[in-house]
């Protein structure tokens, strides 16, 4: 039976009203804060709910626990990705632009919202099958199964976003590859995402200056041949 302040939230979060929306912003922006500086683990309750300006208590009409917490920040962050990455393959500019668009985008992404983001990534909780986890509650599961769902359907529209700028750049001419469309977005995706196993804002190279050298990775071997 869902408890008092289960059914609470869950009416807060149907009305959404100015002052729901106000507080889940704030709210959502300290967590952010936390997360990058402390890392899931080292995050606290306590200290997000000072940094949101909110008393512990509150935050329970907004979330179930830190990792629900975390799960609502990194889905957050997902779908702005998949947002920007449909907003260049809608916008203007050859293929190969949107592309190198799209992977500063995803680069300058991963510096913004290190570590958590990272953390997704490494924990790879987007991949498909089910999730097994030893002495994880029945509930606790289910909960991550529908979230992972709602992750690799985004995943899924972020991919084919991709895809479309690739088949564009393969028909205006900006682009050459024997591969099809699908592999090459799966490069691109992969060669950025696997930053997560060596990438620090306060590394040598910067995201941009990563992105830069990426875009002339993939370009100089997919872009058409002059002279």
């Amino acid at each position: 039976m869902a408890s008092d302040i289960s059914r609470r939230r869950k009416a807060a979060a149907q009305e959404q009203g100015p002052l729901y929306m106000e507080r889940r912003g704030r709210l959502m922006g300290a967590a952010a804060d936390i997360f990058r500086e402390q890392g899931l683990d080292g995050a606290s309750l306590n200290d997000i709910a000072k940094r949101a300006g909110l008393d512990r208590a509150t935050l329970y009409y907004y979330i179930e626990s830190k990792e629900d917490l975390y799960r609502a920040v990194v889905e957050d962050v997902v779908h702005d990705n998949v947002n920007a990455v449909e907003k260049v393959r809608n916008g203007e500019g050859s293929g190969a632009d949107k592309l190198s668009q799209a992977i500063h985008l995803l680069m300058d992404s991963y510096e913004k919202n290190y570590p958590h983001l990272f953390l997704f990534v490494a924990e790879d909780f987007g991949r498909r099958g089910q999730v097994r986890r030893q002495g994880r509650k029945p509930a606790a599961a289910a909960a991550v199964e529908d979230w992972r769902t709602q992750l690799v359907g985004l995943g899924d529209a972020y991919y084919s976003a991709l895809k479309s700028v690739v088949a564009e750049g393969l028909a205006d001419g900006s682009l050459s590859s024997q591969l099809s469309p699908g592999l090459v977005a799966h490069g691109v995706i992969g060669m950025v995402s696997w930053s997560h196993r060596w990438f620090k804002p306060e590394g040598r190279a910067s995201a941009e200056e990563i992105a830069d050298g990426f875009t002339a990775m993939v370009l100089d071997g997919i872009g058409v041949r002059r002279g």
